[in-house]
Protein backbone atom coordinates (compact mmCIF):
# COMPACT_ATOMS: atom_id res chain seq x y z
CA UNK A 1 0.00 0.00 0.00
CA UNK A 2 0.94 3.55 -0.91
CA UNK A 3 2.38 5.62 1.72
CA UNK A 4 1.53 8.83 2.89
CA UNK A 5 -2.39 9.09 2.42
CA UNK A 6 -5.09 6.59 3.49
CA UNK A 7 -5.38 3.07 1.71
CA UNK A 8 -9.19 4.00 0.59
CA UNK A 9 -8.39 7.55 -0.04
CA UNK A 10 -5.49 6.54 -2.68
CA UNK A 11 -7.37 4.29 -4.62
CA UNK A 12 -10.11 6.90 -5.32
CA UNK A 13 -7.37 9.82 -6.04
CA UNK A 14 -5.83 7.54 -8.49
CA UNK A 15 -9.56 6.02 -9.69
CA UNK A 16 -9.97 9.92 -10.44
CA UNK A 17 -7.04 10.33 -12.25
CA UNK A 18 -6.37 6.82 -13.75
CA UNK A 19 -3.24 7.18 -15.91
CA UNK A 20 -1.44 9.54 -13.60
CA UNK A 21 2.35 9.17 -14.41
CA UNK A 22 1.50 8.48 -18.33
CA UNK A 23 0.95 12.01 -19.37
CA UNK A 24 3.86 12.23 -22.28
CA UNK A 25 5.31 15.82 -20.66
CA UNK A 26 7.88 15.66 -17.96
CA UNK A 27 5.87 15.58 -15.06
CA UNK A 28 7.03 17.21 -11.92
CA UNK A 29 5.90 16.36 -8.26
CA UNK A 30 6.25 18.89 -5.52
CA UNK A 31 5.50 20.11 -2.06
CA UNK A 32 4.30 23.39 -3.09
CA UNK A 33 6.37 25.75 -0.55
CA UNK A 34 9.59 23.58 -1.02
CA UNK A 35 12.89 25.93 -2.02
CA UNK A 36 13.85 22.69 -3.65
CA UNK A 37 11.28 22.21 -6.04
CA UNK A 38 11.19 26.06 -6.62
CA UNK A 39 14.94 25.63 -7.92
CA UNK A 40 13.77 22.88 -10.89
CA UNK A 41 10.80 25.25 -11.44
CA UNK A 42 12.62 27.90 -11.99
CA UNK A 43 15.20 25.99 -14.19
CA UNK A 44 12.27 24.16 -16.52
CA UNK A 45 10.35 27.86 -16.42
CA UNK A 46 14.00 29.02 -17.79
CA UNK A 47 14.65 26.22 -20.20
CA UNK A 48 10.67 27.08 -21.77
CA UNK A 49 10.15 23.18 -20.66
CA UNK A 50 6.79 22.29 -21.25
CA UNK A 51 6.11 20.21 -18.31
CA UNK A 52 3.32 19.73 -15.70
CA UNK A 53 3.55 20.36 -11.95
CA UNK A 54 1.61 18.03 -9.10
CA UNK A 55 2.01 19.89 -6.12
CA UNK A 56 0.90 18.60 -2.50
CA UNK A 57 1.34 19.73 1.32
CA UNK A 58 3.89 18.09 3.03
CA UNK A 59 2.77 14.19 3.75
CA UNK A 60 0.49 14.20 1.03
CA UNK A 61 3.14 13.99 -1.95
CA UNK A 62 4.42 10.62 -0.67
CA UNK A 63 1.92 8.36 -2.48
CA UNK A 64 2.56 10.32 -5.64
CA UNK A 65 6.61 10.23 -5.29
CA UNK A 66 6.63 6.75 -4.38
CA UNK A 67 4.50 5.93 -7.12
CA UNK A 68 6.74 7.02 -9.27
CA UNK A 69 10.67 6.60 -7.84
CA UNK A 70 12.32 3.53 -9.44
CA UNK A 71 13.51 3.29 -5.71
CA UNK A 72 10.09 3.71 -3.88
CA UNK A 73 11.45 7.16 -2.65
CA UNK A 74 8.82 9.80 -1.35
CA UNK A 75 11.19 12.91 -1.34
CA UNK A 76 10.39 16.27 -3.82
CA UNK A 77 11.78 17.16 -6.20
CA UNK A 78 10.52 14.19 -8.38
CA UNK A 79 10.32 14.77 -12.07
CA UNK A 80 9.36 11.79 -14.42
CA UNK A 81 10.52 12.56 -17.88
CA UNK A 82 8.09 11.50 -20.97
CA UNK A 83 6.52 8.49 -19.16
CA UNK A 84 10.17 5.85 -18.97
CA UNK A 85 9.94 5.12 -15.79
CA UNK A 86 13.81 5.04 -15.15
CA UNK A 87 13.79 8.41 -15.83
CA UNK A 88 12.30 9.58 -12.44
CA UNK A 89 14.76 12.12 -10.62
CA UNK A 90 14.63 13.00 -7.22
CA UNK A 91 17.33 15.39 -6.37
CA UNK A 92 17.20 18.72 -7.07
CA UNK A 93 20.76 19.00 -8.62
CA UNK A 94 20.38 15.79 -10.38
CA UNK A 95 17.92 16.98 -12.11
CA UNK A 96 19.07 19.90 -13.40
CA UNK A 97 22.29 18.12 -14.63
CA UNK A 98 19.69 16.12 -16.48
CA UNK A 99 17.82 18.93 -17.61
CA UNK A 100 20.68 20.78 -19.18
CA UNK A 101 22.37 17.53 -21.09
CA UNK A 102 18.04 16.78 -22.43
CA UNK A 103 18.11 20.56 -23.65
CA UNK A 104 21.36 21.63 -24.25
CA UNK A 105 20.35 24.92 -26.22
CA UNK A 106 18.25 25.95 -23.33
CA UNK A 107 19.44 24.84 -20.04
CA UNK A 108 22.90 24.35 -21.41
CA UNK A 109 24.38 27.80 -19.33
CA UNK A 110 23.79 25.69 -16.31
CA UNK A 111 27.15 24.18 -16.54
CA UNK A 112 29.82 26.28 -18.21
CA UNK A 113 32.09 24.35 -19.80
CA UNK A 114 35.05 26.69 -19.06
CA UNK A 115 35.48 27.57 -15.57
CA UNK A 116 38.70 27.64 -14.00
CA UNK A 117 40.07 26.25 -11.26
CA UNK A 118 39.01 28.45 -8.98
CA UNK A 119 35.54 29.36 -10.14
CA UNK A 120 35.42 25.13 -9.83
CA UNK A 121 36.78 25.37 -6.49
CA UNK A 122 34.27 27.96 -5.48
CA UNK A 123 30.96 26.73 -6.96
CA UNK A 124 31.88 23.06 -5.23
CA UNK A 125 32.38 24.87 -1.80
CA UNK A 126 29.17 26.98 -2.06
CA UNK A 127 26.91 24.55 -3.83
CA UNK A 128 27.93 21.97 -0.60
CA UNK A 129 27.14 25.20 1.91
CA UNK A 130 23.66 25.98 -0.03
CA UNK A 131 22.54 22.21 -0.86
CA UNK A 132 23.45 21.34 3.19
CA UNK A 133 23.06 24.11 5.45
CA UNK A 134 21.73 26.89 4.13
CA UNK A 135 18.61 25.32 2.59
CA UNK A 136 17.99 22.59 5.92
CA UNK A 137 18.70 25.54 8.29
CA UNK A 138 15.84 27.89 6.60
CA UNK A 139 13.16 25.53 6.07
CA UNK A 140 13.72 24.83 10.08
CA UNK A 141 13.88 28.26 10.95
CA UNK A 142 10.82 29.37 9.13
CA UNK A 143 8.76 26.38 10.68
CA UNK A 144 10.27 27.45 13.91
CA UNK A 145 9.29 30.78 14.09
CA UNK A 146 5.83 29.31 12.91
CA UNK A 147 5.40 26.58 15.14
CA UNK A 148 6.58 28.78 18.54
CA UNK A 149 4.11 31.20 18.00
CA UNK A 150 1.72 31.99 20.42
CA UNK A 151 -1.53 31.23 20.17
CA UNK A 152 -1.46 29.59 17.25
CA UNK A 153 -1.18 31.86 14.83
CA UNK A 154 2.13 30.43 13.29
CA UNK A 155 0.25 27.59 12.74
CA UNK A 156 -3.13 29.24 11.05
CA UNK A 157 -0.43 30.97 8.82
CA UNK A 158 1.38 27.96 7.75
CA UNK A 159 -1.70 25.78 7.14
CA UNK A 160 -2.92 28.37 4.96
CA UNK A 161 0.54 28.67 3.17
CA UNK A 162 1.24 24.64 2.35
CA UNK A 163 -2.76 24.50 1.00
CA UNK A 164 -1.33 26.98 -1.69
CA UNK A 165 -2.14 25.62 -5.33
CA UNK A 166 -2.47 21.71 -3.65
CA UNK A 167 -5.34 19.60 -4.69
CA UNK A 168 -9.19 20.26 -2.96
CA UNK A 169 -9.27 16.99 -1.39
CA UNK A 170 -5.90 17.20 0.43
CA UNK A 171 -6.94 20.51 1.67
CA UNK A 172 -9.71 19.13 3.23
CA UNK A 173 -8.17 16.43 4.54
CA UNK A 174 -5.24 18.36 5.63
CA UNK A 175 -7.80 20.54 7.77
CA UNK A 176 -8.75 17.39 9.85
CA UNK A 177 -5.26 16.10 10.59
CA UNK A 178 -3.00 19.42 10.74
CA UNK A 179 -3.08 19.17 14.83
CA UNK A 180 -1.29 15.83 14.84
CA UNK A 181 0.72 17.11 12.10
CA UNK A 182 1.90 20.03 13.92
CA UNK A 183 2.77 17.25 17.01
CA UNK A 184 4.81 15.72 14.61
CA UNK A 185 6.63 18.40 12.97
CA UNK A 186 7.94 19.44 16.05
CA UNK A 187 9.09 16.59 17.14
CA UNK A 188 10.94 15.44 13.69
CA UNK A 189 12.42 19.01 12.94
CA UNK A 190 13.22 19.72 17.04
CA UNK A 191 11.47 22.72 17.47
CA UNK A 192 12.68 24.60 20.10
CA UNK A 193 14.16 28.01 20.83
CA UNK A 194 17.44 26.29 21.61
CA UNK A 195 17.74 24.63 18.64
CA UNK A 196 16.28 27.74 16.72
CA UNK A 197 19.53 30.01 18.41
CA UNK A 198 21.74 27.28 16.81
CA UNK A 199 20.59 27.64 13.54
CA UNK A 200 20.00 30.99 12.97
CA UNK A 201 23.71 31.03 13.68
CA UNK A 202 25.06 28.74 11.37
CA UNK A 203 22.32 30.11 8.63
CA UNK A 204 24.39 33.89 9.58
CA UNK A 205 27.71 31.77 8.86
CA UNK A 206 26.84 30.60 5.09
CA UNK A 207 25.20 34.18 4.28
CA UNK A 208 28.43 36.01 5.88
CA UNK A 209 30.16 33.90 3.41
CA UNK A 210 28.18 34.60 0.56
CA UNK A 211 27.91 38.22 1.36
CA UNK A 212 31.93 38.14 0.79
CA UNK A 213 31.35 36.82 -2.80
CA UNK A 214 29.56 39.17 -3.68
CA UNK A 215 31.90 42.24 -2.37
CA UNK A 216 33.09 42.67 -5.28
CA UNK A 217 30.51 43.87 -7.24
CA UNK A 218 29.96 40.53 -9.18
CA UNK A 219 26.52 40.02 -10.88
CA UNK A 220 26.50 36.47 -10.83
CA UNK A 221 28.08 34.90 -7.75
CA UNK A 222 31.15 32.90 -10.50
CA UNK A 223 31.97 35.85 -11.58
CA UNK A 224 31.05 34.88 -15.19
CA UNK A 225 28.67 36.84 -17.45
CA UNK A 226 25.26 34.62 -17.04
CA UNK A 227 23.66 33.11 -14.28
CA UNK A 228 24.98 29.32 -13.62
CA UNK A 229 23.53 26.38 -11.80
CA UNK A 230 25.13 28.18 -8.55
CA UNK A 231 23.17 31.03 -9.32
CA UNK A 232 20.14 29.54 -9.29
CA UNK A 233 21.09 27.14 -6.74
CA UNK A 234 21.66 29.99 -4.11
CA UNK A 235 18.08 32.53 -5.44
CA UNK A 236 15.46 29.53 -5.07
CA UNK A 237 16.89 27.94 -1.68
CA UNK A 238 17.09 31.36 -0.05
CA UNK A 239 14.05 32.80 -1.38
CA UNK A 240 12.17 31.98 2.44
CA UNK A 241 14.77 34.34 3.59
CA UNK A 242 13.83 37.75 2.03
CA UNK A 243 10.15 36.47 0.52
CA UNK A 244 10.61 37.83 -2.99
CA UNK A 245 7.02 39.30 -4.34
CA UNK A 246 6.94 36.39 -7.36
CA UNK A 247 6.57 33.55 -4.85
CA UNK A 248 3.61 35.22 -2.99
CA UNK A 249 1.35 33.18 -4.89
CA UNK A 250 3.37 29.91 -3.93
CA UNK A 251 4.48 30.60 -0.21
CA UNK A 252 4.39 33.36 2.45
CA UNK A 253 4.22 37.15 1.61
CA UNK A 254 5.61 39.94 3.55
CA UNK A 255 2.33 40.78 4.57
CA UNK A 256 0.25 37.11 5.16
CA UNK A 257 3.44 36.71 7.21
CA UNK A 258 2.33 39.74 10.30
CA UNK A 259 1.03 37.41 12.77
CA UNK A 260 4.73 36.15 13.13
CA UNK A 261 6.52 39.17 13.64
CA UNK A 262 9.85 37.66 14.43
CA UNK A 263 9.63 36.07 10.98
CA UNK A 264 8.84 39.11 9.76
CA UNK A 265 11.87 41.18 10.98
CA UNK A 266 14.29 38.10 10.05
CA UNK A 267 13.05 38.58 6.40
CA UNK A 268 13.84 42.04 7.09
CA UNK A 269 17.07 42.25 8.17
CA UNK A 270 18.25 39.24 5.54
CA UNK A 271 16.65 41.90 2.71
CA UNK A 272 19.26 44.14 3.88
CA UNK A 273 22.82 42.38 3.27
CA UNK A 274 24.13 41.78 0.40
CA UNK A 275 23.10 38.35 -0.21
CA UNK A 276 19.56 39.27 0.25
CA UNK A 277 19.42 41.86 -2.27
CA UNK A 278 21.13 39.93 -4.53
CA UNK A 279 18.30 37.57 -4.39
CA UNK A 280 15.74 40.06 -4.67
CA UNK A 281 17.64 41.22 -7.67
CA UNK A 282 17.77 37.46 -8.82
CA UNK A 283 13.97 37.00 -9.10
CA UNK A 284 13.06 40.16 -10.24
CA UNK A 285 15.30 39.83 -12.92
CA UNK A 286 15.42 36.32 -14.01
CA UNK A 287 12.01 34.82 -12.49
CA UNK A 288 9.74 36.97 -14.21
CA UNK A 289 6.96 39.26 -12.98
CA UNK A 290 5.10 36.18 -11.22
CA UNK A 291 5.26 32.59 -10.57
CA UNK A 292 2.60 30.93 -11.95
CA UNK A 293 1.98 26.97 -11.61
CA UNK A 294 1.16 24.48 -13.94
CA UNK A 295 -1.08 22.64 -12.12
CA UNK A 296 -3.54 20.27 -12.13
CA UNK A 297 -6.68 21.33 -12.02
CA UNK A 298 -9.20 20.22 -9.76
CA UNK A 299 -11.48 16.79 -10.30
CA UNK A 300 -14.33 16.51 -11.18
CA UNK A 301 -14.60 19.33 -13.44
CA UNK A 302 -16.64 22.59 -12.77
CA UNK A 303 -19.61 22.70 -14.71
CA UNK A 304 -19.78 23.75 -18.19
CA UNK A 305 -16.08 22.54 -18.32
CA UNK A 306 -16.67 18.47 -19.37
CA UNK A 307 -17.85 16.49 -21.75
CA UNK A 308 -19.54 13.80 -19.28
CA UNK A 309 -17.66 11.17 -17.56
CA UNK A 310 -14.29 9.99 -18.66
CA UNK A 311 -10.72 9.74 -18.90
CA UNK A 312 -8.80 13.10 -18.04
CA UNK A 313 -6.39 14.41 -20.99
CA UNK A 314 -3.69 17.20 -20.68
CA UNK A 315 -4.23 19.93 -23.30
CA UNK A 316 -1.96 22.11 -25.08
CA UNK A 317 0.10 24.49 -23.13
CA UNK A 318 -1.33 28.05 -22.74
CA UNK A 319 1.16 31.09 -22.46
CA UNK A 320 0.35 33.11 -19.62
CA UNK A 321 1.33 36.73 -21.02
CA UNK A 322 3.94 38.90 -20.00
CA UNK A 323 3.09 38.65 -16.07
CA UNK A 324 3.53 34.90 -17.04
CA UNK A 325 6.75 35.48 -18.23
CA UNK A 326 8.06 31.74 -19.27
CA UNK A 327 5.84 29.86 -17.61
CA UNK A 328 3.11 27.66 -19.13
CA UNK A 329 -0.47 26.63 -17.30
CA UNK A 330 -1.82 23.62 -18.29
CA UNK A 331 -5.63 22.99 -18.61
CA UNK A 332 -7.38 19.57 -18.53
CA UNK A 333 -10.14 18.78 -20.77
CA UNK A 334 -12.04 15.77 -20.80
CA UNK A 335 -12.76 13.39 -23.71
CA UNK A 336 -15.93 11.56 -22.54
CA UNK A 337 -14.81 7.79 -22.83
CA UNK A 338 -16.38 5.84 -20.90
Amino acid sequence: MSRGLPGPLVFGVECCYGKYWSDKRPRLCTITVSHYCEKVRWALDAGKIDYTEDAHPPGFHMSWAQKASPDGKTSTPLLKDAGTESKALQESTQILEYLAKQYPSRLGWLFPSDLSAEQQALKAELMEKLDQSLGVEIRAIIYSFCLLEPEGKGETLLAETLKKNTLWGEKIFMGLVMPKVWVLMRKAMQISEEKLAERLETLNSVVSRLDEVLSDGRKFLLGTDHPTVLDITAASLAYPLVTPPQMGEVSMSMECMQPVPRAVEFCEEYRKRPFGFWVLKMYKDYRGATVSLPLLKEFPPSAGEGQGEGEGVVGAPEPLGEEGGDAYKVQICWTGKK
